[in-house]
């Protein structure tokens, strides 16, 4: 069975609020400031946190072990792709919501809840994004437009040396737009992205066939056909390591499995895509 549509059958407890997810690679001297960030800073959701260690060799998950006993370490025998970890996290996980999280964020004030809480309060969310911070508290753009072929050829290519087309980054990246209010957008970046576990159980999980990158995007594409709506939350904040330095590369192994992502993406929904676009053509009048 193709595991994005397995369904859950297991009679699940519901009285926990939030499951976190995080994916762990050797990434021990984040994982401290990030699980603090969690639980010294006191909530009113009950949650749960999964950390799924990627066979590291840093000692993260027994450091994790000692130091959070809360904290389900799950240690894998061999390295997965990105998507397919945090899956093993997701079918443990008991949450009415399931959040991604990166090990490189340090959670803010009570961004959890105030996630939680717009999502109890909107019941036609299916799932949404914090408003993530660089760490020199600079804003971080975490949200986006579906990609397309223009946005590939442009923003992740030599092209863009030759025709730096500004304004599809701007509509790629949602640059246009006050990031300090809530929006419905298509997609949020998987650094912290969370989802309602109803809309699991609908449209699947995470697609495995992505080792790396773009997983996120085909969730939320999934998750908006599936006719439920996605949200950006400036009042709930992270701070986010976030390095740039591969896109600056245009043939850097990530940059390349990046590429990889997109053609999948593409492939894989070409016809909804192409479907999508003739209708906003029709809707301004180009058809």
């Amino acid at each position: 069975m193709n595991n994005e549509k397995q369904i859950y059958n297991i009679k699940r407890e519901r009285e926990t609020d939030l499951s976190i997810c995080i994916v762990s690679n050797n990434h021990r001297n984040y994982l401290e400031p990030c699980l603090r960030s969690i639980y010294e800073n006191p909530s009113s959701i009950k949650l749960e946190t999964y950390l799924v260690d990627n066979k590291s060799t840093d000692g993260s998950a027994e450091f994790v072990e000692s130091n959070f006993p809360n904290v389900h370490v799950i240690k894998n025998e061999k390295k997965f792709g990105f998507a397919k970890n945090n899956n093993i996290a997701i079918k443990k996980s008991r949450g009415k919501y399931v959040l991604l999280l990166n090990p490189d964020t340090i959670v803010l004030n009570n961004a959890f809840e105030r996630m939680v809480e717009f999502m109890d309060i909107h019941p036609d969310a299916g799932a949404c994004g914090a408003k993530l911070l660089n760490p020199d508290g600079s804003l971080q753009y975490s949200c986006r437009a579906i990609p397309s072929i223009s946005t590939l050829l442009i923003r992740r290519t030599p092209l863009r040396i030759i025709f730096p087309d500004k304004k599809i980054s701007k509509k790629y990246l949602l640059l246009d737009w006050d990031h300090n209010y809530i929006r419905e957008v298509d997609w949020v970046l998987g650094a912290c992205l969370l989802v309602r576990r109803e809309v699991i159980e609908q449209v699947g999980l995470l697609d495995e066939k992505y080792p790396l990158y773009v997983e996120d995007a085909d969730w939320c594409y999934r998750i908006k056909k599936a006719g439920w709506k996605i949200y950006y939350l400036p009042d709930a904040k992270i701070i986010h390591h976030f390095s740039q330095f591969t896109y600056k590369k245009f043939f850097h192994k990530r940059t390349l499995i990046h590429y990889n992502g997109l053609f999948r993406f593409f492939r894989k929904h070409w016809k909804s895509l192409l479907t999508d676009s003739l209708s906003a053509r029709r809707r301004r009048g180009w058809l």
